[in-house]
């Protein structure tokens, strides 16, 4: 009965406004099962900027430790309609920058793929003054090889991350590519998508990992045509180290 009055008031939208306090008190209620929570949160984030006001309340629900939880279910199916309320244009976020970083750093260390895609969508557009707060976790989310995990096969957060470091011009990147194509495991063709566009857009710095890339293809993929741009790339890019990118995040 829960799920249905929330879901109706979810496709109520704006109408469903009145109700906004009675849906903060399922939402806090710790003891309430996860999904039903979520189905709160759901029809808040459906009230689009009227339910706004909540949205720092929200983001701490998201950071507070619940015994009732303990796998951390709320985080991860909340997450998306509570960022997504947090990086809505109408909602003045500015004010809140610290805990919404908290908030990204928090989701991005949960052992489920899919909430630590909340997390690296929160982060997607970080500017390089943030950078520091956020480099270690990054590199581990690429890595995707944390045994806490119990779910490892989305690849959308290691592609933001890796698209964070590129566009930062790391150097590490390259090799963190090169590794994750990982020929063996589910979904290597989503990843090669992503992938080689990637370290063709180091162009000539990409050079010295080539045989990195070739050994890490699947076989028929030898030739594949970004391969031979990279190989006769002419256009270099100066890139830093993952510490010199922290160093100037410092500064």
């Amino acid at each position: 009965e829960k799920i249905g009055a929330c879901n109706a008031l979810a496709m109520m939208g704006e109408q469903a406004a009145p109700a906004q306090e009675e849906l903060m008190t399922v939402a806090r209620d710790d003891a309430e099962r996860p999904w039903v929570r979520s189905r709160a949160v759901r029809a808040l984030a459906s009230m689009r900027g009227a339910a706004h006001g909540h949205v720092p309340a929200l983001l701490q629900l998201i950071i507070k430790d619940n015994p009732h939880d303990p796998r951390r279910y709320f985080e991860q199916y909340a997450g998306s309609d509570i960022i997504g309320m947090a990086r809505n244009p109408s909602f003045d976020a500015a004010p809140h920058q610290d805990l919404i970083h908290t908030v990204a750093l928090h989701l991005m260390g949960h052992p489920h793929a899919v909430a630590r895609r909340h997390g690296m969508t929160m982060i997607a557009d970080l500017g390089i003054e943030d950078f520091d707060f956020f480099a270690d976790r990054i590199v581990e989310v690429i890595r995707n090889d944390d045994p806490a995990y119990t779910s490892s096969h989305a690849d959308r957060p290691r592609q933001i991350g890796l698209n964070i470091l590129e566009r930062f011009h790391i150097s590490e990147g390259i090799q963190l590519a090169a590794e994750t194509l990982e020929p063996d495991h589910w979904g290597y063709w989503r990843r090669i998508r992503h992938r080689m566009p990637l370290l063709l857009a180091y162009g000539a710095a990409a050079q010295p990992y080539l045989p990195d890339i070739r050994a890490a293809l699947r076989s028929g993929d030898q030739d594949h045509e970004v391969l031979a741009k990279i190989e006769n790339a002419t256009k270099t890019r100066a890139l830093i180290s993952l510490e010199e990118a922290r160093k100037k995040a410092a500064e």
